[in-house]
C-alpha cells in the first residue's frame, strides 16, 4: 500500500520550488539588466570596497562584441582567440570597437578554455579532448596536435613544457608535448 506524503514532506518539496523559481526569476532579471545595459553602452562603476569616488572604484564601459555562443577567451597582442561554439575564431582587435575575423577553425566539440603560448593555441574541447592549434599564422591556423582525454576537457593550463588538463570524469590529466603532436601523459586517473 502506497503511503502519502506527510505534511513536512509537503513543506519540503513547495520550499525548493519556491526557491528553484524565484533563483530562475532572479537570473532572467540579472540577465535583462546585463542585456539591456551593454546594448545601451553605459558605464557602471565596480566598487570592491568603500564608498563612491574611491579608489578602489573602477568604471566599466561596453566597447564591442562578436559572436554567438561563447564560452571561452584568450587574448595574446593584437588577436583574440574566441572559442565560438564548436570553432576557435581569430579575430583582430587591434581596434576594439571593430573586431575583425581573421580565421575560424571548426572543431569536433565545444570550446571551453583556451590558452595560448607562443604561437600554439591549447583548446579544451569537451569530449574530443585537447587540440593544439598552430596559430603562427592568424589567417590560416593549423591543427598542430591532439590527445583525447579519458572524459570532457573544461580547462587548459600551459606551465614549464607541461599542458595540465581539467577533465570532467577524468581528473587531472597532466601531459608533456613532444614536436606538436606527440602527448605522453604523465599522470592519468
Amino acid at each position: 500500500m502506497r503511503r502519502l506524503p506527510t505534511a513536512n514532506q509537503y513543506q519540503t518539496r513547495l520550499r525548493w520550488i519556491i526557491l528553484t523559481v524565484g533563483l530562475a526569476l532572479g537570473l532572467l532579471a540579472l540577465w535583462f539588466w546585463l542585456f539591456s545595459a551593454s546594448a545601451q553602452g553605459q558605464a557602471y562603476s565596480i566598487a570592491t570596497s568603500g564608498a563612491a569616488g574611491d579608489a578602489n572604484q573602477f568604471a566599466v564601459q561596453f566597447v564591442g562584441s562578436i559572436g554567438g555562443s561563447a564560452d571561452a577567451v584568450a587574448l595574446s597582442s593584437t588577436h583574440a582567440y574566441l572559442g565560438e561554439g564548436a570553432a576557435l575564431t581569430i579575430l583582430d582587435v587591434s581596434n576594439l570597437a571593430l573586431p575583425v575575423r581573421l580565421a575560424r577553425v571548426p572543431l569536433p566539440d565545444l570550446v571551453r578554455d583556451i590558452q595560448v603560448v607562443g604561437s600554439l593555441a591549447y583548446v579544451a574541447n569537451t569530449w574530443a579532448g585537447l587540440q593544439i592549434i598552430d596559430v603562427s599564422a592568424p589567417l590560416s591556423p593549423t591543427l598542430r596536435g591532439v590527445y583525447d582525454t579519458p572524459g570532457n576537457a573544461y580547462g587548459t593550463q600551459v606551465e614549464g613544457g607541461l599542458v595540465y588538463v581539467a577533465d570532467w570524469n577524468g581528473g587531472l590529466q597532466i601531459l608533456r608535448v613532444v614536436a606538436y603532436y606527440v602527448f605522453l601523459p604523465l599522470i592519468m586517473r
